[in-house]
């Protein structure tokens, strides 16, 4: 039980979008937990519990023009996400091609008030006044991230496939690793995180001969 405290002549003011936001959390933490045994005890595939592809069938199922259809839900990584299982599809043999679609409307009227509120109460977002000040990733004056909406469309293929249609490929996907933080709820593990981008850039390195230091640069 949290207790807050204050001089008499101190105004204390609660705000009930707190409260209604700390009820939705719960409900769709609920949700989510159902949904998420659901999915675990009708696979017998790691991929379905992590991808909406019982929506379609079993992980992989092909439709009638041999292409396959999937979702990933993965929050602000959703599309690095669903980046590492095209790769991940193309090189076990299942696409030639996967054609990644994204978007989110975190900034619109509907989900500003959650997710704007959410962030603010981590200390994530920044409240700067001014987009100049904001815009500022790697820099040392950065004072958080910008909550708005974006979209994006991508083209992954095999590189056979792209010399067969004699296109060129803009950049290549060299390596992915997807790992799971599960922590704390608003807070990340540093050494776990470490330990990750160690195995990956290990991974990198053995897999195609690239050093850490040529990354870095």
């Amino acid at each position: 039980m949290a207790s807050i405290t204050a001089p008499l002549d101190t105004p204390v003011v609660f705000d009930d979008r707190i409260d209604r936001l700390r009820r939705f959390n719960l409900v769709m933490g609920v949700r989510h937990l159902v949904s998420g045994g659901f999915m675990l005890r009708v696979s017998n595939d790691f991929s379905l519990p992590v991808t909406s592809f019982a929506t379609n069938g079993p992980p992989g199922t092909p439709l009638a023009d041999g292409e396959v259809v999937g979702q990933t839900n993965a929050a602000c990584a959703g599309t690095t996400q669903a980046v590492a299982l095209a790769q991940d599809l193309i090189r076990a043999g299942r696409c030639d091609r996967v054609v990644v679609v994204s978007g989110d409307d975190a900034s619109g009227d509907a989900l500003m008030p959650w997710v704007g509120n959410g962030f603010a109460a981590l200390g994530a977002a920044s409240i700067a006044k001014d987009a100049s000040s904001i815009a500022r990733p790697f820099d040392k004056r950065r004072s958080g991230m910008v909550v708005g909406a974006g979209a994006c469309g991508l083209v992954i293929e095999r590189a056979s496939s792209v010399a067969t249609r004699q296109r060129r490929a803009r950049c290549r996907v060299v390596e992915s690793l997807v790992s799971n933080s599960a922590f704390h709820g608003a807070a990340m593990c540093a050494q776990h995180i470490a330990s990750e981008l160690e195995a990956f850039l290990q991974l990198v390195e053995r897999r195609h001969g690239i050093p850490r230091s040529a990354i870095a640069r």
